[in-house]
């Protein structure tokens, strides 16, 4: 179906349907992010910094905003009472234009709708491909609105100008793959797509086609207990690796439908390397992963012709499936930007298999993680050279 030129509630739009059928992970245009907010202008009772949720529209190209609806919706469920209806007090809509955020729209006094109503704020039709509407403050649970309450709240009227991107998902060459030499204590061997290494303390797969683990077994004993794999694995999904979603653009690297990476694979002995470039967005990675028998090193450099800002962006990123082990992360806490980045060194732990001390040794990096519940994955991810923004997204400087 043709939706361009169609008014309708933006932040419903899907995009397009997985070559695999959906599996619950067909991709929608709008997503929520919680974030950490300084207290703004008006907002004097509000704690000096807090978390906040953001509903953000991301099109393809250009779009044309009508109206912007708030309605109520669920709210933070407290234990033991019942389903709550919350609704939106404060909140301010942010559009992308000419490489910035500008705020289009703000309100701090809006009242409960009567009789559970929308309530509509006219946009003036402004055109924008990227939108963000933070949800500041609320009637129940005041100035730390929930997840829930901004995921159903906002209803966005307007028009796409140009249609979806098209599908795109190219593989890595596999330029040269030796398997030796091998340290004492490593074995390795290639089957299926993949390269696989097995020692007392690790087994570690990584995809020839594609920069990301395929198999991560731990037993911190050294017993060789290796053989359950604790990584989010799913048909036609690719939650590993290299990830970048720019702002005002569609994913060029991305878990389905879209992996505009160019670059090719090569393994000498306990050496993966992947040397990777995104030319729509001016990046290249040369990662180089080391295995040896109780622990893995990376060797990773990403180089920049441009500045680019985006919502997702990972050197590496780990899929993690918690109902073969509840993994968590500790460290601590970087309180800027989008919720989840910690400090390194940390400790990511994974029950019933051990615990991976995740340091760095030089260079300038963050980490991440967070929890997708309705997938059943948690996920780690390596931020090389980012700074995180007030907005909630990030900035990949050039160089």
């Amino acid at each position: 179906m043709k939706m361009k030129d169609m008014m309708m509630d933006m932040l419903q739009l899907a995009d397009h349907t997985p070559p695999m059928g959906d599996l619950f992970s067909h991709q929608r245009l709008a997503f929520t992010r919680a974030l950490w907010t300084e207290r703004l202008p008006g907002e004097a009772q509000a704690p000096q910094r807090r978390i906040i949720h953001s509903r953000v529209l991301q099109c393809h190209g250009p779009a044309r905003l009508q109206r912007l609806g708030l309605r109520p919706a669920q709210g933070y469920h407290k234990c033991g009472s019942y389903q709550d209806l919350d609704w939106i007090t404060s909140f301010r809509l942010l559009v992308w234009q000419e490489g910035q955020w500008r705020v289009h729209v703000q309100s701090q006094e809006v009242d409960a709708a009567p009789n559970g109503k929308t309530q509509w704020f006219d946009l003036n039709g402004i055109t924008t491909s990227a939108v963000i509407i933070e949800g500041r403050r609320s009637g129940i649970d005041n100035w730390w609105p929930s997840w829930n309450l901004v995921s159903g709240a906002f209803v966005l009227e307007g028009e796409l100008l140009s249609e979806l991107a098209p599908r795109q998902e190219r593989t890595l060459a596999s330029e040269s793959i030796s398997l030796t030499p091998a340290p004492k204590g490593i074995t390795v061997e290639r089957s299926s797509g993949e390269v696989r290494f097995r020692t007392r303390f690790l087994q570690i797969g990584f995809y020839l086609n594609r920069a990301g683990f395929s198999f991560l077994g731990i037993d911190e004993s050294g017993r060789g207990n290796t053989d359950e794999n604790i990584l989010f694995l799913q048909a036609g999904s690719f939650a590993q690796g290299v990830m970048l979603h720019p702002v005002d653009s569609r994913p060029l690297a991305a878990p389905i439908l879209r992996y505009d990476v160019q670059g090719a694979t090569r393994v000498q002995g306990n050496r993966v390397t992947y040397d990777l470039e995104i030319p729509h967005a001016g990046q290249r990675y040369h990662l180089e992963w080391e295995i040896e028998e109780d622990r893995l090193m990376l060797h990773a450099t990403r180089k920049a012709t441009q500045d680019v800002a985006a919502w997702q962006s990972s050197a590496w990123f780990i899929g993690l499936r918690p109902t073969v082990s509840p993994t968590h992360v500790i460290g601590k806490i970087a309180r800027t930007g989008e919720t989840g980045l910690l400090e390194l060194p940390l400790l990511l732990h994974a029950p019933r298999y051990g615990t991976l001390r995740i340091e760095t040794l030089q260079g300038q990096a963050l980490w991440r993680a967070d929890t997708y519940r309705p997938m059943d994955l948690t996920t780690s991810e390596l931020k090389l050279g980012e700074l995180p923004q007030p907005e909630g997204h990030y900035l990949l400087p050039a160089g």
